[in-house]
Formats: C-alpha cells, structure tokens, sequence
C-alpha cells in the first residue's frame, strides 16, 4: 500500500509564498491542483496537515474518492482569527479513530493535536497518526509521541510535518521503535527525496513516514512527480508498504 504525507499550506498554493496563508484566499483552483499533486501518487492513505476545516479536508476527499477523517489544532494560534487541522484520508475499512493532545501552551493559547486511525487493510490491521510538530519544545512533543506509540499495539505508521530533519537528535524515542521508511530502501527515488527535500527550495527532509521495524517492509519512498512540487511551500513524500505476515 502507499502512504503519502503532505503539508497543503492551508490550500493557499505555493506561488504566493509572500503572504501568510491564512490571508490567501480560498481558491477551487488551488485545491484542484493539490488534488492533483496527491492524484499522481495513487495513494491508499493521505495524511495532510494545513487543512484549512473539516468542508475542506471532505472536499478534497470527494474529488480523491476516498474516506475522510479531521481534527482541528486547538484554539488555532492565539488570535483565534483562523482554523487549521489534520486530516486522514483513506480507501481502506476504518475500524477506530480519534485525537490526542501533543502539545499545549496555555500562555498564548496555542497548541497541536495528532489525528490516529486504525484500518483494515491488504494483510491485516494496522493504525495511522498524523502530526504536525510545532517548532517549539520539538523534544517534548516527540515525548508525547513516543509514550503514545508504546501504548499502541500492531503495526504502526507515524507521519507528518515533524518541523525537525529525520536526523535530529530529538526523535531518539521515535528510533529506537520505528524506521524512517525513505533510509529503509535504497532506490533512486528516495535518494532524490534525501537530497531535495520535502520543504521548497531548503533542501530538508522534515515531511517524515515512520513505520514501526516489527509491522512493515517497505519497498520504496519518495517525492510527488516534479510538475506537482510547486502546489505547495511542501512536497509530497509517499512510501510503498506491506504488513509483515
């Protein structure tokens, strides 16, 4: 099966980086282009970050066909002048799901939530998190994470806009249990995603799947097909796995 991450700047596109997205407005145009960016991939489950509200992660759901999950952050920055959240997108039998606090600041009010989901998928069941790390406290956020996984038995996908490159010495606990799926192959493809990056122009590798070692092989990783990487101030990042039998 194939899992993409991908950050969508809150739909605003990645031509406008000069304003802040949440004062770009809205555009069919935008999405569609998005949607086709995810389209190129064929992926079976799409973790998106910068969701502007749940009408759009549903919208995006229907042009792609697929089942649609959403949480937003809370209070969504201390201004409380826009929403942004997580969705999940899917082809596979949803079985459970829910949300879960990573991080909170109660001084300016501001925080993120992590999407979960479990599946019935090709082989057996398997859960899904997608997080979007705030730049802050980034070691207390994968704290978080780590103590979540540990609770979660079976095969495990972690995924998301991590804000930190796969080699930073604050996603030790996500290591020590999980496999960063663009090292676990080696292939052209993900070569080209370890040395371009999934954030525009920067060359870092911060859109991250994680797959836990005893539950996944992977066969491939990379980006989303050159003429898509300008959708976005993110590229797409997908990897190809199976469940262990």
């Amino acid at each position: 099966m194939r899992l993409l991450t991908f950050n969508i700047r809150l739909g605003a596109g990645g031509g406008v980086l000069a304003k802040p997205a949440y004062d770009v407005p809205a555009s069919e145009e935008r999405d569609m282009a998005l949607t086709r960016a995810i389209q190129a991939t064929s992926p079976d489950i799409v973790a998106l970050q910068e969701v502007r509200n749940a009408r759009h992660a549903e919208k995006m759901a229907a042009w792609l066909k697929l089942g649609c999950l959403y949480t937003p952050h809370p209070s969504s920055y201390s201004l409380n002048f826009f929403e942004w959240g997580l969705a999940l997108l899917f082809r596979f039998r949803l079985r459970r799901q829910g949300n879960f606090a990573v991080f909170f600041d109660p001084d300016v009010r501001t925080g993120r939530n992590g999407l979960w989901a479990q599946f019935e998928g090709p082989g057996g069941t398997f859960a899904v998190l997608n997080v979007h790390l705030d730049v802050r406290r980034p070691a207390i956020q994968i704290e978080t994470l780590a103590a979540r996984t540990a609770g979660m038995d079976g095969p495990l996908v972690l995924m998301g806009d991590f804000n930190l490159p796969p080699d930073d010495e604050a996603l030790a606990p996500i290591k020590d249990r999980m496999m960063d799926t663009c090292r676990a192959v080696d292939t052209p493809a993900s070569h080209e995603a370890e040395a371009v990056g999934t954030i525009t122009g920067e060359r870092c590798r911060i859109d991250q799947i994680w797959v836990s070692a005893d539950g996944f092989q992977v066969g491939e990783a990379g980006l989303v097909p050159l003429r898509h990487r300008g959708v976005s101030d993110h590229i797409g990042y997908y990897a190809d796995v199976d469940l262990r039998r």
